[in-house]
């Protein structure tokens, strides 16, 4: 009596454990890691079928092995006594047949969307391009491109060909598996658990942020007190960009000559700790000005913009740090070696590039400026020094000649004299427009 309520017991476990294997089968239940002692499977098998036999529960997994579930592990275990042939599909028979070739076999079209958890093409399935996974990515059928997956593993069976190259953390190409590309196997990514389960330092991020609050004192103590030579320095730094650029990195290769200059007088020692402070403040105004700069063409897009030039220069300013905050956050949260250390190395070279400007013209625009207090106007060159070419000497004066009086014209043979007509008037009258002739020598 005993051992039957205790077989009626296992019995009715046992179709329990059945029927919650059964249902989350379709969910993609993975097989557990066995124990020492028994056959082990991969963490990543996949159960495509489970049955309930006489010998027990028993699952297929989509590799096409037979699993048999061992209670007192409480996991399955690979069985290797059965043959394979028992408890298989049609599906997994002919998987362990030699497959048709794709050409002929794969004829249904499988649309792959980009950094998908995980992909499975079928035995049939085709894909027109190349697959990029987050997840594991299993190949039965065909690829015609390049298969990789960021953080999964690529599993290409029996019956799976990939035309192009395979990129994943792991790669497994069964017996008969054709990978006609390069195999190449690299480092996961992960942007989740992982980066944040990483220590982060954060002495990179307090020094940007007290960079930031300096400039944005300074731009307050510059646009208040001296809006002036604000203007001027901006002036001169967009006006001539060239210029200014080439003029300050100039300035900043000779910081050694004014500092030698002043060396050489008693007085010149005492004016020697300024140096620094005029380079630094040269920087700064023209980080401000810069940064007003980036603002206004940033907040003029927006309708009815009427804001203020401090309000702009903040505005620029955090915009013009902002790249910086970036550069802290990935070098502060990657360790050498890692995607996020690479990228913040990247960052941190696009940073400086785009920071020499500001700090560059603003040297050249406080030598050219007189700090500040005055408007640079380059000097007006001549024509000829503009590209006209010298000036033309000047012709010579053209001589005057005197009046040359014609001779009346002759007459031609067989005719007579001509008769010259008598002017109307030479008495110099009143109404004669001739004047008698003047004595021999009178004017």
């Amino acid at each position: 009596m005993g051992r039957s309520v205790k077989r009626t017991v296992t019995a009715l476990g046992s179709l329990t454990l059945a029927i919650l294997l059964i249902a989350g089968a379709g969910a993609g239940i993975r097989a557990q890691s066995p124990a020492a002692s028994a056959p082990q499977t991969s963490p990543d098998t996949v159960l495509s079928e489970i049955q309930l036999s006489r010998e027990g529960v028993t699952a297929i997994d989509t590799l096409g092995r037979r699993l048999v579930y061992d209670f007192d592990n409480n996991t399955f275990i690979l069985d290797k006594e059965t043959p394979r042939s028992t408890g298989r599909t049609d599906r997994t028979r002919r998987s362990e047949a030699v497959p048709d070739p794709v050409e002929q076999r794969c004829t249904q079209l499988k649309v792959v969307k980009p950094f998908q958890r995980a992909v499975l093409v079928g035995y049939d399935e085709y894909v027109d391009g190349g697959i990029i996974a987050y997840g594991r990515v299993v190949v039965k059928g065909w690829v015609k491109g390049d298969v990789q997956s960021l953080n999964g593993r690529v599993l290409i069976t029996e019956s799976g060909q990939v035309d192009g190259d395979v990129k994943a953390p792991e790669i497994v190409v069964n017996d008969g598996g054709i990978v006609l590309g390069s195999r190449i196997t690299a480092n996961a990514l992960d942007f989740t658990g992982e980066v944040l389960r990483r220590p982060f330092s954060i002495d990179g991020v307090i020094i940007v942020c007290c960079f930031i609050a300096f400039l944005l004192v300074a731009a307050f103590l510059v646009l208040s007190l001296f809006p002036r030579h604000q203007e001027l320095f901006e002036q001169a730094m967009f006006e001539f960009k060239l210029k200014t650029v080439l003029l300050g990195v100039l300035i900043v290769f000779l910081i050694w000559l004014p500092v030698a200059l002043l060396a050489i007088t008693i007085v010149g020692i005492i004016l020697i700790p300024f140096v620094p402070f005029v380079y630094v403040t040269a920087m700064t105004v023209g980080v401000v000005s810069t940064g007003r700069r980036i603002g206004f063409l940033v907040l003029r897009k927006i309708p009815g913009h009427h804001q203020s030039r401090l309000f702009e220069a903040f505005v620029g300013i955090c915009a013009l740090m902002g790249v910086w905050m970036i550069v802290a956050l990935l070098l502060g949260s990657g360790e050498e070696g890692t995607t996020e250390y690479g990228f913040g190395i990247f960052a941190l070279v696009v940073a400086i590039v785009l920071s020499s400007f500001p700090v560059c013209s603003g040297l050249g625009a406080a030598f050219l400026t007189r700090m500040g207090t005055r408007q640079y106007r380059p000097k007006e060159r001549p024509e000829w020094a503009r590209g006209m070419g010298a000036p033309a000497p000047a012709p010579p004066p053209i001589p005057q000649m005197p009046d040359m009086v014609m001779p009346p014209p002759r007459p031609t043979p067989g005719e007579g004299p001509r008769p010259v007509k008598p002017p109307d008037d030479v008495s110099g009258g009143p109404g004669s427009t001739m004047r008698p002739p003047l004595p021999s020598g009178g004017q």
